[in-house]
């Protein structure tokens, strides 16, 4: 599983009984964008491998 970075995940908070990461209220803009990117990025990668795990 790919890891979150550092100067995003300082900017999250983990909610619970759910147990996910959303971005904190007063996260800066750049991070937010980046956190955007990353998980865009983290989805295309995980449909991928999924896609060829089922072709397999």
């Amino acid at each position: 599983m790919q890891e979150m970075p550092l100067e995003i995940a300082k900017w999250t908070e983990l909610k619970f009984p759910e147990g996910r990461r959303f971005l904190k209220d007063d996260a800066p803009e750049d991070i937010r964008r980046a956190a955007i990117e990353w998980e865009r990025d983290f989805n295309r990668k995980t449909a991928r491998r999924r896609i060829v795990n089922i072709d397999i």
